[in-house]
């Protein structure tokens, strides 16, 4: 859901739409995506899109909670590689 500052946003009717500053590297790209990804399984597993005005936070923090998960875990995240 678009929020000041949103890199993307997903629609009730499943629609995502990627906004100009997502593509500012990959890493911020690649973390939209996942993001947005996970409101689309939220869709497909019925569980209720917030309405105009609504609390958003049970829609947007489990998202970001698997954002960060999947960028924690991920092989490219500089982090997890080894050095020389």
């Amino acid at each position: 859901m678009m929020q000041g500052g949103a890199d993307g946003e997903t629609f009730r009717d499943g629609r995502v739409v990627i906004y100009v500053p997502a593509f500012d590297d990959d890493v911020t790209l690649a973390k939209t995506l996942i993001h947005e990804l996970y409101h689309i399984d939220q869709l497909k597993r019925g569980i209720p899109f917030p309405g105009p005005r609504e609390n958003t936070g049970p829609w947007e923090r489990p998202a970001e909670e698997w954002e960060e998960q999947w960028w924690r875990n991920h092989p490219l995240n500089p982090l997890n590689q080894e050095g020389p």
